[in-house]
């Protein structure tokens, strides 16, 4: 009992460290970021410009008020649609199923990963930043919708996760980045 609490406690202590230390200068360093932080975990970021949502009805873990529908993607900077004059987007994003990919804790459906991207980077051209990758959902995610992306990982066996999804995965032979998936098309799929 009291390695696991010893256990948890550092890696509470670790991700404490980790977001005093990388958070500002993320928000420094980016026009905006979109950071999946858990709901357990939402009181140690700063505060964001706004919060959007992920809703799972049918849960996808346990807290201490029940099961967990939804998961917080905090948002730092400006709302690209918005400051493009586009009008305004959703702030949730709904999905049911889960990720494909069970190696990894934290894992996510690639679609719901496509519409957190295409509502967080609106240019195509947009460099994706993800320095938690683990099994690589953002890297497949920007690969399918034609973008680049840098991902760091800490852990030797999530890269080699991320490295074998990819490698899976069919590669764009397009030179520009791809405009034809948009934020709507990606909501129909969504709905269906």
């Amino acid at each position: 009992m009291f390695e696991c609490l010893h256990i948890k406690c550092r890696k509470a202590e670790n991700l404490n460290q980790l977001v005093k230390t990388t958070m500002p200068l993320i928000i420094d360093k980016s026009n905006r970021a979109l950071i999946t932080c858990g709901v357990a975990n939402i009181s140690i970021y700063p505060k964001p410009t706004w919060i959007l949502s992920w809703v799972t009805p049918a849960g996808n873990g346990s807290g201490q008020w029940g099961f967990c529908c939804w998961q917080p993607i905090l948002a730092y900077g400006a709302d690209p649609y918005l400051a493009n004059g586009l009008g305004r987007r959703p702030d949730i994003f709904i999905k049911t199923e889960s990720a494909e990919i069970k190696d990894h804790p934290c894992s996510k459906p690639i679609d719901i990963w496509q519409m957190v991207l295409l509502r967080g980077s609106l240019k195509s051209t947009d460099i994706i930043l993800d320095p938690f990758l683990g099994g690589g959902t953002t890297v497949t995610a920007t690969k399918k919708l034609g973008r680049k992306c840098i991902g760091i990982e800490i852990e030797e066996k999530y890269c080699k996760i991320a490295v074998e999804r990819l490698r899976q995965s069919v590669m764009i032979l397009e030179e520009e980045p791809r405009e034809d998936i948009k934020q709507s098309e990606m909501e129909i799929k969504n709905e269906r």
